[in-house]
């Protein structure tokens, strides 16, 4: 029996699906056969007692519960099937709350619309939603006119349910208010943490593990539509004279500055990272070699001009390139390979030099 009940109130969901939506169609699909037992079990009564017109209705709105609920198992939409639940839930309560249900017990039923309302339709739209039904139910309950076909109520009972009914709205928005705001500090969190993880610390560059993430990215696109993409490699000459002579803070000056200069002097598409040490790794997505070759001997000459002070000491730096452009179903450490390979020929020829072939 349990085994028949799991599968039930997982049919429509697979692993396909994202986590948070699986989530959200069980909770829905576990409402759908709860409403379908419930008005069942309800209308059935109804009918046996004589109350026939009561009885249809709770178990016609049975039919319309397992009929959403077939459409959630086929299609998978819950937003349509969940919002369908809280407006058949609201409709059947205003009619038990005007007919009185079974022995004036129909408004009870209302307590139960806040939280899914809330649920269904977030933080914003549920407030609305429920001010709109608050008010609709308000004049029910105490609207003087003998139009309005409704079962009678004692004056003290319709004050006691409406302000009980305010009260369960007032904390499902007091929930709904802190549990969005706990997500959102989560996901604004999570963002933070995502960045700092793809995030050179000193430089503020794309670290070796977002440029990997990139250069895969690049890959894939090259073997689908063949757009060329290249890769530079810069290496500061002589870097470790600077870190021994002056220090490392002053050698952290010098590599910020430097990423601020390639950043500045690539296009808002090029990705420079800090590959490590005083090494920085640049793609150049639907760039060429040739035209690679000329924004390297751009960013070598800005580099070359590079000067900061430090303790009242001019000191400059130069940078060697190496390139590489991509070739067809080349793997990632090939091409890595192969671009350090570039920078190698660059140092040995002298530095301060860019190297292509």
């Amino acid at each position: 029996m349990k085994t028949i009940f799991l599968k039930i109130l997982h049919a429509g969901i697979s692993q396909e699906i994202p986590a948070d939506d699986r989530k959200k169609i069980l909770i829905t699909s576990l409402f759908s056969l709860v409403s379908i037992l419930l008005l069942s079990f309800f209308g059935s009564v109804n009918l046996l007692q004589g109350n026939v017109t009561l009885g249809i209705i709770t178990l016609s709105a049975a039919l319309l519960s397992l009929s959403n609920y077939i459409y959630l198992c086929i299609y998978k939409n819950y937003r349509v099937t969940s919002f369908f639940i809280v407006l058949l839930m609201s409709i059947l309560c205003l009619y038990l709350l005007i007919s009185g249900g079974n022995n004036n017990t129909g408004p009870l039923w209302f307590f139960v619309v806040p939280v899914l309302a809330y649920y269904v339709t977030g933080l914003r739209t549920g407030t609305i939603y429920l001010v709109a039904l608050l008010g609709v139910v308000g004049l029910v309950l105490f609207l003087p006119s003998e139009s309005w076909f409704k079962a009678t109520y004692q004056l003290e009972f319709s004050i006691r349910f409406f302000a009980s009914l305010v009260s369960v709205s007032i904390v499902a928005f007091a929930y709904e208010y802190t549990r969005t705001q706990g997500e959102n500090e989560m996901l604004h969190l999570n963002h933070q943490l995502d960045r700092m993880s793809q995030t050179d610390d000193l430089t503020g560059l794309a670290n070796r593990r977002a440029m990997t993430k990139h250069i895969d990215h690049e890959i894939n696109r090259f073997e689908r539509n063949k757009r060329p993409f290249c890769l530079l490699l810069g290496d500061l000459d002589h870097f470790k004279s600077v870190n021994d002579r002056f220090g490392h803070e002053c050698g952290d000056l010098l590599l910020i500055e430097v990423a601020k200069k390639l950043d500045n002097k690539t296009k808002k598409q090029d990705i420079v990272s800090r590959w490590g040490g005083e090494e920085f790794l640049i793609l150049l997505p639907e760039t060429t070699l040739e035209q690679a070759r000329y924004m390297t001997e751009r960013l070598r000459q800005s580099i070359e001009m590079l000067t900061i002070t430090y303790r009242g000491v001019a000191i400059g730096v130069t940078m060697s390139f190496g390139i590489s452009a991509y070739q067809s179903s080349q793997s990632f450490n090939d091409l890595l390979r192969d671009t350090d390979d570039k920078l190698y020929k660059a140092k040995h020829s002298g530095r301060n030099r860019v190297a292509s072939a």
